[in-house]
């Protein structure tokens, strides 16, 4: 879903910053997964994993 890599712990701003900015797509795939009820640790090890490479399969939003 995304290629940007992810860091133990976020900047902390007060406002919203190029990493949230490249991670944009996961949290709004975690803000609809909460919405339709499903745990988001699921979401982690299914949706949010890299996908490239013989066998990937594409982003269910269509980017």
């Amino acid at each position: 879903m995304t290629e940007a890599p992810f860091q133990d712990r976020p900047p902390h701003t007060d406002r919203v910053n190029a990493y949230d900015e490249q991670h944009l797509a996961v949290y709004l795939r975690l803000l609809m997964a909460e919405e339709e009820g499903a745990d988001w640790r699921e979401v982690v090890q299914g949706d949010l994993r890299p996908q490239s490479g013989p066998g990937a399969r594409p982003c269910q939003n269509g980017s």
